[in-house]
């Protein structure tokens, strides 16, 4: 492999589950391995606010349904962003 491109590449892990199934206490386990972690209902909370649109659960929930509607890669492509910071 090209030394050049072997720098740019990262290792990403991701944790799905349903509300309290242990997502983040998985997360932070990987942090003790140099992991970073990114809180997926974090970047929804933050679009809710860019909208002015108030963090209830059944908010958060319809934003992201229309988020991914209009672009289903929409909060791939905010993670994608994060990890390239």
């Amino acid at each position: 492999m090209n030394k050049n491109i072997k720098n740019f590449m990262k290792k990403v892990i991701g944790v799905l589950g349903t509300i309290g199934s242990g997502k983040g206490t998985i997360a932070d386990f990987l942090k003790n391995y140099g992991y970073k972690k990114i809180n997926m209902g974090n970047l929804v909370r933050v679009e809710a606010r860019k909208r002015k649109i108030k963090t209830t659960r059944e908010n958060l929930h319809n934003l992201q349904l229309r988020l991914r509607k209009n672009n289903p890669y929409y909060f791939i492509n905010k993670v994608i962003e994060k990890i390239n910071k």
